[in-house]
């Protein structure tokens, strides 16, 4: 009988201790052949904004009762105005919170799977041009932790976006 206590409680204990690991983007670098070649007009510009996002902090992945990380959609949907920030000014682009043109970015999911990899599947969307949506998901796996599987999730939107023909057109105006 205590023998069946002490199993029973056991993994209450370790529930009680599990670690909180709160999400740190950390740009992942994205090699220039993953994203087509595209010459701008001298001078194109365009505003970054986050769209609306869940800013409510939650649990974004759990491995095990001893593992959970937490963050938010919002964070997720910085952490792609960021680096697309920085891929559109590698490749000619001014960023200015002053243009006319503007792409805003939110992000509408989050699933997290650990297999024999560590699965991030983001739903994102991105408004552009007057109103003018276009839902996106990417997938990221990799062997590594939960950091370099949402990071890496943010570098896959962000190669989606600069990839799609529309987004590409719009820029180009």
């Amino acid at each position: 009988m205590k023998k069946l206590l002490l199993l029973l409680l056991i993994p209450i204990f370790f529930q009680g201790c599990a670690r909180k690991i709160d999400y740190s983007w950390k740009e992942y670098p994205i090699k220039p052949e993953r994203i087509q070649q595209i010459s701008f007009e001298k001078g194109a510009s365009v505003a970054l904004a986050t769209g609306i996002s869940n800013r409510q902090i939650a649990l974004l992945a759990n491995a095990s009762s001893l593992l959970k990380y937490y963050g938010s959609h919002q964070m997720l949907a910085d952490a792609i105005v960021t680096q697309l920030n920085s891929e559109m000014t590698k490749r000619g682009v001014r960023v200015s919170n002053n243009s006319l043109k503007q792409i805003k970015v939110s992000v509408d999911s989050t699933s997290y799977a650990m297999t024999m990899r560590n699965e991030v599947t983001m739903g994102f969307a991105i408004e552009f041009g007057g109103g003018q949506s276009i839902p996106f998901s990417v997938t990221n796996k990799t062997p590594w932790g939960y950091d370099h599987a949402f990071n890496g999730a943010v570098a896959l939107a962000v190669i989606k976006i600069l990839n799609n023909e529309q987004v590409r057109s719009y820029l180009n105006e």
